[in-house]
């Protein structure tokens, strides 16, 4: 795959380089004139620009914005303030582009509650979970998928003299 997204900005132009394997490609971010990544992240998610290619990336993650923040209020008002956010493009393995909003908090040292949104269609995207760490060595964690499926792993972790 070779894939590059344009989207004007009214100060400068985005260009995202997708290359590699379609699964698990690189992404490159860069801009006309040149900027700092950090300010053309912040620019993107911002919004505003128009779109040229297949998909614009600031207009897909700001399509989430509101969302994303009426999720977060419900969130810090439940859980406290120190929520972990993170927004980032997502490439199914259909092809299919999107983006995923993950909010996460650590309630204590041992238990953790996640809640990620996904634009792409398959349902195992989008889900709330959660997980304990019972001891240093074992852990569960959980999730509940959009389809309302559901998914438990248990980890044990440790050193076997087999």
């Amino acid at each position: 795959m070779d894939l590059v997204i344009a989207s004007s900005l009214p100060e400068f132009v985005v260009l995202i380089d997708l290359k590699g394997d379609p699964d698990y490609p690189k992404v490159t971010l860069r801009s006309e004139p040149p900027k700092e990544p950090r300010q053309i992240l912040t620019s993107l998610i911002s919004g505003g620009g128009s779109a040229e290619g297949l998909i614009s990336l600031g207009d897909v993650l700001t399509s989430q914005m509101p969302q994303m923040a009426g999720l977060t209020k419900g969130l810090e008002k439940t859980l406290g303030t120190e929520i972990s956010i993170s927004v980032s493009p997502k490439l199914d393995s259909s092809g299919e582009i999107g983006v995923s909003t993950k909010i996460s908090k650590d309630v204590t040292d041992r238990l953790s509650v996640e809640y990620q949104y996904s634009s792409l269609k398959n349902p195992k995207e989008s889900y709330v979970g959660g997980g304990a760490k019972i001891s240093s060595g074992v852990s569960i964690d959980g999730r509940i998928n959009s389809d309302r499926s559901k998914e438990v792993k248990l980890r044990i972790r440790g050193k076997f003299g087999f």
